[in-house]
Order: C-alpha cells, then sequence, then structure tokens
C-alpha cells in the first residue's frame, strides 16, 4: 500500500481526496499493482470503477467490464450548478468541484440525457488537448440542447500536472462556445 499511497500523493491526490472518493489498492488479480477509484451514482451504489497502474506499464488504465453508460462521480454532482467535464478520475480529483469524469473521451447516454433533463447553468468542457474533436462533440451537443458551454484548452498539459488553482484559471479562462464559433474551431481542426 506504501507505493499506492506514495503515488497518489505524487498525484497531488490527498488524504482527504482518497477517503473522499473511497480510493483502494489491489495487491492480486487483474487490477494488481493498481490504485482503485471507484464511482458511485446519485444513490451511492457503486456503478463504475478504474485502475490506475501505479508502476507505469504498458496499460496505464484498466476499466472494469461494466457498462459505460453512467454519471461519473454522480454522487457527488448536482446538476443545479456549474459542471465540468474531463476525461479521467485524476483530472477530476484536480477539478474538485462539481466534475464528471468520463473515463474515455466520449459522453454516455445517461449522462447526455441527465444534462438535457437538468440544463446546468454552465458546463466547462476540459479534455486533453489531443481530444479536440470529442470536446468539439460533447460542445456541439451542449449548444444544440441550449446549455450555456464553455471550451477549456490546457496548452498540452492536463489538470492533474498544473494542479488545482491553475485549473480553475485555466476554467474561468475557458472560450464561451456558440455556433459560430464551435464551426471555426472544427473548421481550423481540419487543416
Amino acid at each position: 500500500y506504501r507505493h499506492a499511497l506514495s503515488y497518489c500523493l505524487n498525484r497531488n491526490i490527498s488524504i482527504h481526496e482518497i477517503v473522499r472518493y473511497n480510493i483502494g489498492y489491489c495487491e492480486t488479480g487483474a487490477f494488481a499493482n493498481r490504485v482503485i477509484v471507484p464511482s458511485y451514482d446519485k444513490n451511492g451504489k457503486l456503478n463504475f470503477y478504474c485502475g490506475r497502474d501505479i508502476f507505469n506499464g504498458k496499460l496505464k488504465y484498466r476499466l472494469c467490464d461494466g457498462s459505460k453508460n453512467i454519471v461519473g462521480f454522480e454522487l457527488y454532482t448536482d446538476f443545479k450548478y456549474e459542471l465540468t467535464i474531463v476525461e479521467g478520475v485524476f483530472d477530476a480529483m484536480s477539478v474538485k468541484y462539481n466534475v464528471i469524469p468520463l473515463f474515455g473521451k466520449t459522453m454516455s447516454n445517461l449522462l447526455k440525457m441527465k444534462l438535457m433533463d437538468n440544463k446546468p447553468p454552465r458546463v466547462n468542457v476540459l479534455l486533453d488537448n489531443d481530444a479536440l474533436d470529442s470536446s468539439l462533440k460533447i460542445c456541439e451537443f451542449l449548444l444544440q440542447n441550449n446549455i450555456e458551454t464553455y471550451l477549456v484548452l490546457l496548452d498540452g498539459k492536463d489538470p492533474n500536472e498544473i494542479g488545482h488553482i491553475n485549473t480553475w484559471k485555466s476554467i474561468r479562462n475557458g472560450v464561451r462556445m456558440d455556433e459560430s464559433l464551435l464551426y471555426k474551431f472544427k473548421l481550423q481542426n481540419r487543416l
């Protein structure tokens, strides 16, 4: 467990977050030598989990075999307030507040339904820069559903690398998207 704890602390994940998110560690089996991060639905029921190799092996992340048609970290999410969408759990922990990890680059159908039903006042789309196409697809969905949308770009870093304070500075400097700007980004990305 010392290696797992050291790994978390080096990723700027505090003891508070280890307890809050119920982070564990697996010593044997398919998830051996991995920090395990669970996700819970709004009722506190486990809906997904992933494991991160702490020794930087070939396969960094291993996802459970369950359906990805979930809302990541839903237990900690309130759709009445500003939301931030990120790729992974460690990115989510850097944002800290009202954040949804996708466990990848695409939104689940359940998340889309929740967004359409609840219409949060603002959604920040904060995927890694190599996922600009995915970010633009998410922005397009949000705009089509009349949800105020901000695209956040981090100049080649991810939230966990730059830390909580700088992540929020980037979020506050995000680009407010509209149809015109969305298509400009799409055109620039294809050139």
